[in-house]
């Protein structure tokens, strides 16, 4: 190979180095340090496996309880107005108590005062017409005390249910007159045949109606001869 050939030789090999080096250092968009631009950081809730420590989990986490709060505000039934508890106000009582009064059954007061005589009217009240008994002066019960149906008329129909608070009341009377020596049985609050009894037996010593049933009538007596001018306590 002549001197020339080989000058040429290595100027070849330069221009292929150079032109290595310019696509190298000038063409590629970056030497791989640099940021890329095509790789977004998908953060923790972009990886595999990890779905309870994720940035988009936790906001759900943390809006969850007061969506199942709203959740179940929006399933909580109301009670609708036709079977809300009715108001027991002092003018509500009184209404009842002048009811009562107008038809005889003794309800101690009419000053919108709920006492044991007035529960007790009210029972003899519901005993008479067939209802319920349950010592609570309501509006449907006013509308029982203002109808024109008679008194009686549905008496002896069906199998009638005795509330907590009538079983009170019952009690109550019971516990009277087992003090005076009646023997109604025991203070069980459960209108049997021995209370009745015993009710009667009183009824007949005080030259009272024998009706065998509580009433603010008979209430009132029994606070009159006992010992102390009332009746037992619940």
């Amino acid at each position: 190979m002549t001197a020339r050939q080989i000058r040429l030789a290595v100027m070849a090999s330069g221009l292929i180095t150079v032109s290595l080096l310019a696509n190298l250092l000038l063409l590629q968009p970056g030497d791989g340090r640099g940021a890329r631009p095509d790789r977004h950081y998908r953060g923790l809730s972009g990886l595999p496996g990890t779905p309870s420590t994720s940035l988009g989990n936790t906001a759900t986490a943390d809006e969850a309880p007061g969506s199942q709060r709203q959740q179940a505000a929006r399933t909580t039934p109301e009670i609708p107005p036709s079977v809300a508890p009715a108001a027991e106000g002092p003018a509500l009582v009184t209404s009842v108590q002048n009811e009562l009064n107008k038809r005889g059954y003794v309800p101690g007061n009419t000053n919108g005062t709920l006492d044991m005589v007035t529960r007790a009217a009210i029972m003899a009240f519901e005993h008479d017409r067939g209802l319920d008994l349950t010592a609570e002066p309501t509006a449907e019960l006013l509308a029982e005390l203002r109808s024109d149906v008679p008194v009686g008329t549905n008496a002896g129909n069906g199998q009638r249910k005795t509330s907590t608070e009538a079983e009170g009341v019952i009690r109550v009377v019971q516990q009277s007159l087992a003090r005076l020596n009646y023997r109604p049985g025991t203070a069980d609050g459960i209108m049997g045949q021995a209370t009745a009894a015993a009710i009667r037996a009183f009824e007949r010593d005080q030259r009272m109606p024998e009706t065998g049933r509580v009433s603010g009538l008979l209430m009132t007596r029994l606070a009159q001869v006992g010992a102390d001018g009332r009746v037992a306590q619940r």
